[in-house]
């Protein structure tokens, strides 16, 4: 890794890599490191992501039942590790719900006020989930298939934080460059729900499990949202356009389901743009 310091900091990663790897997570050996210069001798953990596999024609379910047991010990990496990390709490959401304000919606003719009104309803339904270590960007992109495809390897875990249970699971499950249907992603969600009881101890109800999910995923969808028509306007990228129309229905399958967001979702379709990505 050849990174300037006066472009990127590696401790992040140097330090991170260390939590989980101690963890039990199969992240890259790192065996040499220069902070003052930005250099660090690694691991190769070679160019066969977990979404060629899928584009493969690899078996789904198997798929993903390695990446969620991948995942796990992410999930349960102790205390003291939390403590070292960023929190993702209302501040931290509602900064990235922001950008989905300015860059999707683009401010015209919204009320500043109001949008935080809505998000503020959704960031309540997301505080009330356990906190854990969370990735952050748990998904097909940022897997490797490692010793012919029989092992995960995780990258790109250098912005890790403490945060809700479900994050990590909505993003691999509704990742947004991948078509996974409603009815499949909750038997996947409710097989890691078991996953986490036996690894904590306790139990959630179903309903519950489901919900945290559902709406930590529309955060996250919204949010990349805004990413990617900023990547568009500002940036000059195009090719997160043909990504956006999925994301979207990501978020919009959630506000359809759930009558406490139907306020937000009315007040979502009065902006052309959101209508737009309706297929």
């Amino acid at each position: 890794m050849d990174a300037p310091p006066e472009l990127e900091d590696c401790e992040p990663f140097v330090r991170i890599a260390g939590y989980m790897r101690d963890g039990g997570v199969r992240v890259p050996m790192i065996y040499n490191v220069d902070l003052r210069q930005g250099f660090i001798v690694q691991e190769d953990f070679g160019n066969t992501h977990f979404e060629d596999a899928l584009a493969a024609g690899g078996d789904r379910d198997k798929l993903y039942g390695q990446a969620m047991d991948a995942m796990l010990p992410v999930t349960c990496l102790p205390e003291a590790v939390c403590r070292h990390l960023p929190a993702f709490d209302r501040e931290w959401m509602m900064k990235e719900l922001l950008i989905f304000h300015e860059w999707f919606l683009g401010y015209a003719g919204t009320d500043g006020e109001e949008f935080a009104v809505h998000a503020n309803a959704l960031i309540e339904g997301i505080l009330g989930q356990p906190l854990v270590v969370m990735h952050r960007d748990f998904h097909g992109r940022n897997l490797l298939m490692l010793g012919g495809e029989r092992e995960i390897g995780v990258i790109d875990f250098q912005g890790a934080m403490h945060g809700p249970l479900t994050y990590d699971l909505g993003s691999l499950l509704k990742d947004c460059y991948q078509d996974n249907g409603a009815d499949w992603i909750r038997g996947q969600a409710l097989l890691q729900k078991a996953r986490y009881e036996d690894a904590f101890n306790t139990a959630w109800e179903d309903a519950d499990f489901l919900r945290w999910l559902d709406w930590t995923g529309l955060q996250r969808h919204l949010k990349v949202l805004g990413l990617f028509r900023r990547l568009h306007v500002r940036d000059g990228k195009d090719r997160y356009l043909k990504d956006m129309p999925r994301v979207w229905n990501y978020a919009n399958d959630v506000l359809d389901r759930y009558p406490a967001l139907a306020k937000f979702k009315s007040w979502l379709e009065s902006f052309d743009i959101w209508n737009s990505y309706k297929l």
